[in-house]
């Protein structure tokens, strides 16, 4: 069990953020915004562009289960934690890590639009390439990448190896 590769360096993460950063700030200038960031992989994440957002925020969490602990998606995925602030009327800016079949964004963004917020717009660290479960527009992502299961950067196996400072293919024990 293990990384097999790296596949987003460090370096390249900073430079991935960074654009995320300036996209968003020309996006968002002038504008009041809920960012709502997707626990727990979106905290490296949200923790490198937050400072350098130029425009005014309100910072929100909601959790959303849907692996439990298995690199396969067995379940349904559940609001686990729901945001504090009303979306109603408010652009909402969502951080994901990482939009893989879209199932667990595509709830999110379905409950916020039966909640009117005014603007729903995602950025994720990364997009897999591969078709969707589901018809979601992602915004802007900083890297699109194969299919592969990823760990690092906020990206997790089982609650391991979110801390790592890149992103690298994993491999888990097959029994």
């Amino acid at each position: 069990m293990g990384i097999k590769s790296i596949v987003i360096n460090e370096q390249q993460i900073e430079e991935g953020c960074q654009k995320a950063v300036n996209w968003c700030n020309a996006k968002f200038n002038n504008k009041k915004v809920i960012v709502l960031g997707i626990l727990k992989g979106c905290i490296p994440f949200l923790g490198k562009v937050i400072s350098k957002f130029s425009f005014d925020l309100q910072l929100d969490f909601m959790a959303v289960a849907s692996y439990h602990g298995s690199h396969v998606q067995k379940q349904p995925p559940k609001i686990v934690l729901d945001m504090s602030h009303d979306p109603k009327d408010k652009d909402i800016l969502l951080i994901e890590d990482i939009v893989d079949s879209g199932r667990s964004i595509k709830l999110v963004i379905d409950l916020l639009k039966t909640r009117h917020a005014k603007s729903i717009t995602l950025i994720s660290l990364i997009e897999k390439i591969k078709p969707k479960a589901f018809d979601i527009n992602i915004d802007f992502s900083c890297f699109k990448v194969k299919d592969n299961f990823l760990v690092g950067f906020g990206l997790d196996y089982d609650g391991f190896y979110r801390n790592l400072p890149y992103v690298g293919v994993f491999e888990p024990d097959n029994p």
